[in-house]
């Protein structure tokens, strides 16, 4: 069914890492577990169906995943089942005060947000994360824009590994000297309210947008499977009004139109079960000895 866990998480409190692909579902394994003894917390991954059925390669070695824990050291969480007065109070003051922040403490550290593209004169940002994030780096290609022409029109990219909470330090920096912001995400917006938020009320903050344009414009679906090519077809429009060639060249490509014909199929029954106008019926399957209607 058509869903997506990562509200549900962050209701509860979770922090929830995205892995994009098989490398990252065991590198972000890892950091889950560390994640949660560091913060003392729940970690949760987000897996997406196209993360989980499809095939690729790894590198599994001891030390690939050398994690970071500055000078705020082990975590000092006590889980207890006493969840009345006092206890219940001490318990919410520490999940917001200590334990989540805590836990963006443990994605600055080592890293899980960063930055992959940067030019000296960006003007565009595009933040994403998971399996969106491979669809995003191959969307510029169909259009026919290399890295270096990305760099070279001023589009700054920022992979997110912990979607919840959202590191703020990061979004911020991301975001300076930006004069817009694409949050690209898949069904309804999660990224898109929260770098909001973050960004709402500084100087010189540049105009977010996601799921649709300046125009109020559809520009990324809520339903259905964000690829590559619906990707393409969003970021090209934002392109195009900044002047890039290719996405103008690329809009206006002439598209053939596809005829689909079907076959008109017809299916005699597979089982008749002898209703009274069976005499009459001429489509009935063979009859046994017994007079009883027989599987075909």
């Amino acid at each position: 069914m058509p869903c997506a866990s990562e509200a549900s998480l962050a209701d509860l409190a979770i922090p929830t890492l995205y892995p994009a692909d098989a490398q990252d579902v065991l590198d972000f394994g890892l950091h889950a577990q560390f994640l949660s003894r560091f913060s003392g917390l729940w970690s949760g991954l987000k897996i997406t169906t196209a993360v989980a059925d499809a095939a690729s390669t790894a590198v599994v070695a001891r030390d690939r995943i050398s994690v970071v824990e500055g000078d705020i050291g082990a975590g000092t969480h006590k889980p207890s089942s006493m969840l009345l007065g006092a206890q219940l109070m001490a318990l919410e003051r520490s999940l917001h005060e200590v334990r989540l922040p805590r836990a963006v403490e443990y994605a600055r550290l080592n890293r899980l947000n960063h930055v992959v593209q940067r030019g000296s004169s960006d003007r565009i940002g595009i933040l994403t994360s998971g399996k969106t994030y491979l669809d995003v780096r191959e969307a510029p290609r169909m259009i026919g824009l290399t890295d270096e022409d990305l760099a070279r029109y001023g589009v700054r990219i920022l992979k997110l590994g912990m979607i919840f909470p959202l590191e703020r330090d990061a979004v911020i920096e991301f975001a300076d000297g930006l004069d817009q912001v694409v949050v690209v995400e898949e069904k309804r917006p999660f990224l898109e309210p929260a770098v909001k938020e973050i960004l709402f009320g500084r100087s010189h903050a540049p105009f977010v947008h996601g799921k649709q344009d300046k125009e109020r414009r559809s520009l990324f679906g809520r339903s259905g499977e964000l690829d590559a090519d619906s990707i393409a077809a969003g970021l090209s429009r934002v392109l195009a009004a900044l002047g890039v060639e290719a996405a103008r060249a690329w809009r206006q490509r002439p598209r053939a139109r596809a005829a689909l014909s079907l076959p008109l199929l017809a299916r005699s029954p597979y089982y008749c079960s002898g209703c009274r106008a069976w005499r009459r019926c001429r489509q009935r399957p063979p009859r046994c000895r017994a007079g009883r209607p027989r599987r075909r």
